[in-house]
């Protein structure tokens, strides 16, 4: 997130950004009555106001907005703005996260605690001729092959059904915990 470029003590409390961004807008908003809109001046004012509004939304997002960021619709989408990347962030760190912890899980073959049934058993069932659904894709024998269809009723081959292992499903329940999608994905 960048810094108000109009912060010379570098003030990043909450009251110290909403009161920036409020008087950078303010005197936008000046040059509006005097008709310098789109001049060099109004333009780092606006420019200001927003990184300072915004700025005070992502490093505050889950104090309430500020009253001097309320009333002024570009502050105000500004602060929002700011959120939003914020709450982007943390979303995404989560995911990372819970992605590492899946990865880890699979790595040590802890199937119970990722949810999936043990490879043997999965195996086993595919070779009594049962289908087998984990994480959205559907693996069903078919003769002497193992076909997959994926969240997207995308078809496969998973592998000959004589020399399919207890390694084979491993590696495509280690693939599920990782997120990954077998086969065509449409987008």
């Amino acid at each position: 997130m960048p810094m108000p470029t109009e912060d010379p003590a570098g003030n990043d409390d909450l009251f110290s950004l909403a009161l920036y961004a409020r008087c950078e807008s303010a005197l936008m908003w000046l040059l509006v009555t005097s008709d310098d809109v789109g001049t060099e001046a109004f333009d780092r004012h606006r420019s200001n106001a927003f990184d300072a509004a915004s700025r005070a939304g992502y490093l505050y997002p889950d104090e309430p907005q500020p009253a001097l960021l309320q009333d002024n619709c570009e502050v105000h989408d500004a602060w929002h703005y700011g959120v939003g990347l914020r709450e982007q962030e943390r979303h995404e760190e989560q995911k990372t996260l819970e992605r590492e912890r899946r990865i880890a899980l699979a790595a040590a073959k802890d199937w119970d605690a990722l949810g999936y049934r043990r490879p043997e058993a999965i195996l086993a069932d595919l070779q009594s001729g049962e289908h087998v659904c984990v994480a959205g894709h559907e693996l069903y024998p078919d003769g002497e092959c193992v076909f997959f269809e994926n969240p997207y009723n995308v078809p496969g081959i998973f592998g000959d059904l004589r020399e399919l292992t207890v390694a084979d499903v491993e590696h495509f329940l280690t693939d599920m915990a990782k997120g990954e999608e077998w086969g065509l994905v449409p987008h």
